[in-house]
């Protein structure tokens, strides 16, 4: 036991080392993955395997699965089902990169040599570990009561043509949890229920709006915190 605490305690240290040289962006690619790297997530089963080309290939533990979505307007771009959307646990949009990054990138290496240089921050046994405390982080019955409260006012309301699943249902909870970890907090509150919505729920909700915000922003205004 005190072998696994003190892992423990050497995972959360090289956690909280990386956090301090983050921005928002980068603190929502290491929030999906404290909480993806699951076999639920598309073309893969949920025994941990992937077929490719009738070969079965094994998955290492931890995991995870990145796809790139274009723009719905441009020539040859189609919207995936709903879902198979919803096998992302979140979408993060980027955007185009400020003047300093766009310079570093005319002037530099190439990305992609670049990423065979970048040190490990964290082991994936350290990674693991990190997801077993997430599971840790309490939900209290009335946060239970807010998730459920969303979760059913996207399924009546006139401004989403479908709601959420119960899948984005557990994804939502389980993003605030995460977001309440990387807090350093062992309770989840509303604000990370708010925090979270966006990503989680932007790509999955149909209706007048593409951007993930203000596809949000009826929720946030008309869902009362319980």
């Amino acid at each position: 036991m005190m072998k696994k605490k003190i892992a423990l305690i050497n995972a959360l240290r090289a956690f909280q080392k990386m956090l301090r040289s983050m921005g928002m962006k980068e603190v929502f690619f290491l929030l999906i993955l404290l909480v993806a790297c699951r076999g639920e997530d598309m073309m893969v089963s949920p025994s941990n395997f992937i077929k490719y080309e009738g070969i079965t290939y094994p998955l290492p533990e931890p995991y995870f699965v990145i796809a790139t979505q274009n723009p719905s307007h441009q020539i040859g771009t189609f919207p995936l089902p709903e879902s198979q959307l919803d096998r992302f646990l979140m979408r993060i949009e980027l955007g185009y990169p400020d003047a300093k990054s766009e310079r570093q990138l005319l002037i530099g290496q190439n990305r992609r040599q670049l990423i065979e240089t970048l040190p490990a921050q964290l082991l994936p046994e350290d990674l693991e570990k990190l997801q077993a405390a997430i599971k840790k982080v309490h939900a209290s019955d009335a946060l239970l009561d807010y998730c459920q409260a969303i979760i059913s006012f996207t399924r009546t309301s006139p401004e989403y043509h479908c709601g959420l699943s119960p899948r984005a249902g557990l994804g939502l909870l389980t993003a605030a949890k995460a977001w309440a970890f990387i807090d350093r907090r062992d309770a989840a509150i509303p604000e990370d229920i708010q925090a979270v919505l966006a990503a989680v729920a932007g790509h999955r909700l149909r209706s007048g709006h593409t951007d993930s915000e203000a596809i949000v922003a009826p929720i946030l205004a008309k869902v009362p915190v319980l």
